[in-house]
């Protein structure tokens, strides 16, 4: 079968673990370079711009191997009093004698660097340490087209994933930056987890590359549903096998009798739908008792050309409190950087952790 997960996943030259260890290594070079940078201006006491997971993992180094002290950490909202010891402060509480504000992000910096200028209003210059980021996808699709066909795609497959790559996308393939598809994979490799012997609806499954993975990991069967034709199309031709099928159809309508799932999974659904209610009621309608649903949603990212609501954690929380029981409530975040060590990386219990999520997951049990 084309395009099998457990056949074919990636090129034999494309390791992913390899992959993102070179990212980390790159994104502290580039660190270290402003380090440097404040170090040859004589700048030895700096503020930090954004008490996030990126901020925590370089508040120390390479910083003091230049001879520079982080003296504070400035945060619109400060989520903590201090972060090892170095205080969180608002910009407008910048400390004197602060030489330098350095923003500290990995993943929204341009924005946080305009945030940064206005808020520091000329009383310290403001550095960023990654410069403009390049375009998420390639402005020219053969590139992202060729690679396809060499990983065993058809020539007319390959030229629709890399069209439509904003919106439909393989993580089995290279389509996508490395990044963005880890993010996609381990939210599947979450719910895998429930998978064992179940009977699973994927709710608006894609390119069914998480619905093979489910099966792969125990599944006894999982239907997949998406309400486009062309997508469902693809992935019969790729990840259909005896435990996987593929319909199309509405999310909200699934075609299945009630209590018929032990396990629901639903990524990055929700946020299209006006009335994302409905979506919670059908699943309540479709999952057995005792079974489990894994969704997950961007967390408070604001309305798009795609998405028709924006979503936060109570959100969630007050849509699901009839029907379902609340497991787990998590965070996601790019990268590779285990969090909580039981978790897929880059997913952390927000109980444990006072981190603002990229993406939120919860995992919820049906009453």
């Amino acid at each position: 079968m084309a395009g099998s997960i457990s056949q074919q996943a990636t090129p034999a030259s494309l390791d992913p673990g390899e992959l993102m260890q070179e990212l980390d290594r790159f994104r502290t070079a580039l660190v270290d370079q402003a380090a440097r940078r404040c170090a040859d201006a004589g700048w030895t006491t700096i503020a930090l711009y954004a008490a996030g997971a990126h901020t925590r993992r370089y508040l120390c180094q390479p910083w003091r191997w230049r001879g520079i002290r982080v003296a504070a950490v400035l945060d619109d909202r400060p989520p903590v009093a201090s972060i090892d010891g170095v205080p969180v402060v608002r910009p407008e509480d910048l400390p004197a004698g602060i030489d330098a504000v350095v923003v500290s992000s990995d993943t929204n910096e341009p924005v946080i660097y305009r945030r940064a200028l206005d808020a520091i209003d000329g009383r310290a210059p403001v550095l960023r340490i990654y410069g403009d980021p390049p375009p998420l996808y390639e402005p020219d699709l053969e590139p992202s087209i060729e690679r396809l066909r060499s990983a065993g795609v058809s020539g007319e497959d390959a030229a629709w994933l890399a069209e439509n790559r904003a919106e439909r996308h393989d993580a089995s393939f290279d389509s996508l930056p490395i990044r963005r598809t880890e993010m996609h994979l381990r939210r599947y490799l979450l719910a895998a987890r429930y998978a064992q012997g179940a009977i699973a609806l994927d709710a608006a499954c894609g390119t069914g590359y998480g619905a093979e993975l489910l099966a792969a990991s125990g599944a006894d069967h999982v239907t997949g549903i998406d309400i486009d034709e062309c997508t469902i199309a693809y992935a019969n031709r790729y990840h259909a096998h005896g435990r996987v099928s593929f319909h199309t159809g509405d999310a909200t309508n699934v075609p299945l009798p009630d209590a018929a799932a032990r396990l629901i999974t639903s990524f990055e659904t929700i946020e299209h739908l006006q009335r994302p209610e409905t979506l919670v009621a059908e699943f309540a309608r479709v999952l057995a008792p005792g079974g489990t649903l894994v969704l997950s949603t961007p967390n408070d990212r604001g309305t798009t050309d795609f998405h028709e609501v924006s979503l936060t954690q109570n959100d969630l929380d007050t849509m699901l409190e009839t029907g379902f029981r609340v497991i787990e409530r998590l965070g996601q975040l790019p990268g590779n950087d285990p969090i909580d060590t039981d978790l897929p990386p880059g997913i952390y219990r927000r109980s444990s952790y006072d981190i603002r999520p990229e993406t939120l997951i919860v995992v919820a049990e049906r009453r």
